[in-house]
């Protein structure tokens, strides 16, 4: 494969990877809504007389796992679990939502729009584009004294709220290149605006699942997209790291997203088939990058080397009509003196 290892990791450094200030970003906008929804909270229960109260608060999803990565548009998920004692809250899931819900309207003021109450958390939008998820949680303690969870969805569901993270951990512990590859799949899967593909759940089950291992970063990449095209040609199914019953694609939606990543996975990687080509030009490997990722990076990059190469043709051209101008005044000039001399002798 054309080797372009050492563009292809600056493109991961550079381009991939969230800055430092982005996530600190990131981080801070989790802290003030974690604090938004007690402070209103605790005005919820002057005003109703109760004494609802978070217990721990869990970080979840690609901030847990440090997967999140660079974005244009800034539509960052920022997953919160928010965990409640049992006893301490309803037991009607819509109710509990509710209380929530009507908890972070208090301090929502500025906010164009309200929080929005879904099946499986409450979602609170920010006009620059970032979604801050709160996936409510109640835990009990066992006769051990260790607490057992259930997340709060259409009913109360047995989940543990680091289990995902753990297991993601564990995985990138394994073989450290799990991180980077998810990374650059979610990369390919936002790369176009009118893509729909699967969530970073999935996509991190299918890298987990099929990932490669090379020393060469795009290698790696390239050995496991392929790998999870063979995986889906077989099977679209992907079901839930931690529980191996469950299926992940819980609607026709999830279903049509593993689709499209299968049918543009297969196109995308059928047109990287020239960096296997043994007169493969370096422009021709960055052209091929830039159609699967569709980046500025690598257009930029294909840009800059083909100018590169004009100019040194350019210069070759000027370099050897220079040669030519001189061998024919050099020319000349011997045939000039040539004539004198034959002139002169002639005289004698």
């Amino acid at each position: 494969m054309f080797d372009l290892n050492s563009k292809f990791n600056t493109f991961y450094r550079d381009h991939v990877v969230l800055s430092r200030d982005e996530q600190n970003q990131l981080n801070e906008k989790r802290r003030l809504n974690i604090a938004r929804l007690e402070s209103g909270l605790s005005d919820y229960n002057l005003q109703k007389n109760t004494s609802y109260k978070i217990v721990d608060t869990i970080v979840q999803g690609s901030m847990a796992m440090h997967s999140i990565t660079q974005r244009d548009n800034n539509q960052y998920d920022i997953d919160i679990a928010i965990i409640f004692d049992k006893a301490n809250i309803p037991g009607d899931t819509n109710r509990v939502k509710r209380i929530v819900a009507e908890a972070l309207k208090k301090k929502m003021g500025t906010f164009n729009t309200k929080p929005k109450v879904k099946t499986n958390a409450i979602t609170i939008e920010y006009a620059e584009g970032y979604h801050v998820d709160f996936a409510i949680y109640r835990r009990l303690a066992d006769n051990n004294g260790d607490y057992k969870y259930e997340h709060c969805g259409a009913y109360w569901n047995p989940r543990d709220p680091r289990a995902i993270t753990n297991w993601f951990n564990n995985q990138n512990e394994n073989n450290g290149n799990l991180r980077k590859v998810l990374r650059l799949l979610k990369m390919f899967c936002k790369s176009r605006s009118d893509w729909s593909m699967p969530g970073g759940l999935v996509l991190s089950v299918l890298s987990s699942e099929c990932l490669s291992s090379d020393p060469r970063l795009d290698i790696t990449f390239y050995k496991t997209i392929c790998a999870i095209r063979d995986r889906l040609n077989r099977s679209h199914e992907v079901y839930n790291p931690i529980a191996s019953k469950v299926s992940l694609l819980f609607d026709s939606k999830d279903k049509r997203e593993v689709t499209n990543l299968s049918t543009e996975l297969t196109k995308s990687i059928a047109e990287l088939d020239i960096l296997f080509a043994g007169n493969c030009a370096e422009t021709q490997a960055m052209h091929a990058w830039n159609g699967f990722f569709k980046h500025d990076y690598w257009s930029n990059l294909a840009e800059n080397a083909e100018s590169s190469l004009v100019h040194m043709k350019d210069k070759k051209s000027e370099s050897g009509s220079l040669m030519v101008s001189l061998f024919v005044l050099g020319a000349a000039a011997i045939g000039g003196t040539l004539w004198l001399i034959f002139k002169g002798n002639r005289e004698k």
